[in-house]
């Protein structure tokens, strides 16, 4: 449950390639095995970065040392819901299989299917790209469903969670096509502040979006972008818990 944090994976665009480690044990690893980072991860076995514990060790830590290894282990703030997996009620058949099927998303944040009995999984990147995968099959379809990249507010920064944050279909989707979706964006230069955030210490500078949109009439497998109407825009004053 963690792993979004030790690989820094929420801060950024692009995870982590190795984890963040805990000063401690970051120096023992250090001391005992920094030869094998040209095994492990060729990029971190530079000799300028191999050159001291500081300076490997700084490359490896993480902001959020909470979640740093092997401490998250026994963190007991992280560790309060969880249950040994010799503990949980249950047999072999309730047990959740992983199959690992793409490694080029950028923050993919959900995955749906559109209740028309397609087989499509639409996967979503924080940067605003919809794809589509089909169960059936196990392909991805060389074309994004959706890309409002250009349109949705990202950023580089860590804790930064502004970006594509929903899509939800139609009940009827099937028949009419339409779905609706929840992005961040960029306020204009000239829209209105409200009086109550006139005086903040900070920029308000982006809001929610609600839209809906439908698919295209030509290709079932591609949104009608032109189709976007605006339903709601509300400002969002900070750049975290922006829900989804």
């Amino acid at each position: 449950p963690t792993a979004a944090h030790i690989y820094d994976a929420e801060g950024t665009s692009k995870a982590r390639q190795f984890p963040g480690l805990c000063s401690a044990f970051c120096h023992t690893f250090y001391a005992q095995c920094r030869n094998l980072m040209r095994f492990l991860n060729p990029r971190l076995a530079s000799k300028q970065l191999l050159a001291s514990a500081e300076r490997f060790c700084e490359k490896l830590s993480l902001r959020d040392v909470d979640y740093c290894y092997p401490d998250l282990l026994t963190n007991p703030m992280l560790q309060r819901n969880l249950q040994p997996a010799g503990q949980v009620p249950g047999n072999a058949s309730g047990c959740l299989c992983l199959e690992h099927v793409k490694r080029s998303l950028a923050n993919p944040l959900w995955a749906r299917h559109a209740g028309d009995g397609s087989g499509r999984l639409f996967v979503a990147e924080q940067k605003g790209r919809v794809h589509i995968y089909n169960t059936r099959s196990k392909r991805w379809n060389r074309f994004c469903f959706l890309d409002l990249s250009k349109q949705v507010a990202v950023s580089n920064r860590a804790m930064d969670e502004r970006g594509f944050l929903g899509l939800a279909f139609h009940p009827s989707y099937a028949t009419n096509g339409r779905f609706f979706v929840y992005y961040s964006v960029k306020t204009r230069g000239d829209e209105p502040v409200p009086p109550e955030l006139q005086d903040a210490e900070f920029s308000v500078d982006t809001k929610i979006r609600i839209s809906e949109l439908r698919v295209s009439l030509e290709d079932p497998d591609r949104a009608d972008h032109k189709s976007e109407q605006v339903l709601l825009e509300v400002l969002q004053p900070y750049h975290n818990h922006n829900g989804g």
